[in-house]
């Protein structure tokens, strides 16, 4: 019997340095051209440090058995083939094994010791938190058939929570610091968070990770697989061609949801995606993927949950999120993680809790007796309250009233505060242009869902599983992060490359 594999020996990042740069030091005139081809793909590998992977992967072999090698390599391989852009494992070993000089920059020998499809198979199960026997057995499972609605929803709607008070219950359980069960991603995330995620923070490519800015928002990723699944019964020798027995699904984890931005169903995934609001390069921090028709508001507070497991270390100055994240929970969860929410109003939800007598518009300012709306002056985080003070004294407006509302050369203020409602009174006022700055950071997260779907090519991808998409979306983050840090580090891979280029000359 074949003996069980364990984790092998691991190349130190700065011994793959120095074989990287033994390699480009022996370059002839002819592999010039290759150099200029993926010079970005050498740089991306050559400051990927993965160091940190290898207490990653030590509890997911056995102490037994025959070595496994090459693991750091088969990363870096993961690494190339979601920047060239190469559709799957096979293709792969194909062009490592047909190219010693692609074989060379993932750190391999040469081609010889590259390794076959079942041993890259064997590895991304093992990044999967799921057995594989698992997974088969659950393709084999029946469930009744996938029916695509009738009725749409109204433009820009999303597909509602389908479980009232779920939210709740939720983050009820975070906030007692109950533990949720890891999801099968989760060995995925923390790759990205060591390798990729940790690294851009020491270069401020994030943000201020003590007040840290995050968007967050769901989007769509369709599966390849067939939404009305495989039939398994006899109905068809029977003449009934329309049934509606249950059927075994390619993919078992898909479902069939509403793209509220193209307007149609799709069958598939909602992938959530945290980024760094603040980053100048749109970097994501988390993903996290959920049957199709969950809504944000149901996904954010887990997503919330797992960043703070991640990173211990950093902390959330505010969150910014659209009308799907307003929800009087997620607020308590925000407030709980002593952040600020930034969360746009649904202008379906119009129930206020705050108590009277005080005027205010549907924003939560207050009104002044002359009719205007009165001018923020700071939060005071040791009270809970946020201050406003009269537009007419700071020459904001004139007022039209005969008597002034105070007699205060200081003219008259107000408090309100955010236990009276969390959803309304946010430390960073509505309506002001601090907060409309702050909502307009919304918008990284969305362009970091562009580049991972679209730039990076996941919407093109022919996926039959959960396991695959994840894989993909995490090496296109990865790899968003390595287009981020070779920036910064561009004179240093600039002198790198200039080094060599003339000898290969």
């Amino acid at each position: 019997m074949e003996a069980i594999a364990l984790l092998g020996p691991w190349r130190p990042h700065r011994e793959y340095q120095d074989f990287i740069e033994s390699k480009l030091s022996h370059l002839d005139r002819q592999d010039l051209p290759k150099l200029q081809l993926y010079e970005n793909s050498i740089a991306k590998l050559y400051i990927l440090n993965l160091d940190q992977a290898r207490d990653l992967f030590k509890p997911l072999y056995p102490t037994i058995g025959r070595p496994a090698l090459y693991q750091p390599e088969i990363i870096r391989a993961l690494i190339l083939m979601a920047d060239l852009n190469i559709d799957g494992i096979p293709a792969l070993v194909k062009r490592l094994r047909g190219d010693p000089f692609l074989a060379a920059i993932c750190g391999f020998d040469d081609t010889s010791h590259v390794p076959g499809v079942g041993t890259f198979y064997d590895f991304i199960n093992r990044l999967w938190g799921e057995s594989p026997d698992r997974i088969r057995a659950r393709k084999m499972m029946q469930r009744p058939i996938s029916r695509i609605p009738k009725k749409k929803p109204q433009d820009g709607e999303k597909l509602p929570p389908q479980n009232p008070g779920i939210v709740k219950r939720i983050v009820d359980r975070i906030i007692e610091g109950r533990h949720f069960p890891k999801p099968p991603e989760h060995i995925l995330q923390r790759l990205l968070a060591r390798c990729c995620v940790d690294e851009s923070a020491k270069m401020g490519l994030i943000g201020d990770t003590q007040n840290l800015s995050i968007s967050g928002d769901g989007t769509c990723v369709s599966s390849y697989a067939k939404s009305s699944g495989i039939k398994t019964c006899d109905c068809r020798e029977k003449g009934v061609h329309h049934c509606t027995c249950p059927r075994r699904y390619s993919d078992p984890d898909a479902r069939i949801g509403w793209d509220s931005y193209r307007k149609q169903w799709f069958f598939g995934y909602s992938m959530y995606v945290l980024t760094a609001s603040d980053s100048p390069y749109d970097l994501p921090l988390l993903l996290r993927f959920a049957e199709a028709p969950r809504h944000d508001s149901v996904i954010s507070p887990m997503a919330l949950n797992e960043f703070t497991q991640i990173y211990p270390d950093f902390k959330i100055g505010e969150f910014i999120g659209d009308s799907a994240h307003d929800s009087y929970d997620i607020y308590r969860l925000i407030y709980h993680l002593n952040a600020s929410p930034v969360i746009d109003l649904n202008p379906r939800n119009r129930n206020l809790q705050y108590p009277g007598p005080i005027n205010l518009n549907h924003l939560g300012i207050p009104i002044c007796p002359g009719g205007f709306e009165m001018v923020p002056w700071g939060y005071c985080r040791s009270r809970d309250r946020v201050k406003w003070r009269c537009p007419h004294v700071l020459g904001r407006c004139r007022c039209p009233l005969d008597n002034p509302c105070s007699p205060s050369p200081y003219g008259r203020t107000i408090y309100t505060r955010p236990k009276w409602d969390i959803r309304i009174f946010t430390p960073i006022p509505r309506g002001t242009l601090i907060w409309d700055n702050t909502y307009d950071k919304r918008t990284s997260v969305e362009r970091t869902n562009k580049r991972i779907k679209v730039d990076y090519g996941l919407d093109r991808i022919r996926f039959l599983s959960k396991k695959q998409a994840f894989l993909r979306a995490t090496l296109h983050a990865m790899n968003m992060h390595l287009d981020a840090q070779i920036q910064h580090k561009h004179d240093e891979l600039e002198a790198l490359f200039s080094n060599y280029m003339p000898r290969a000359a």
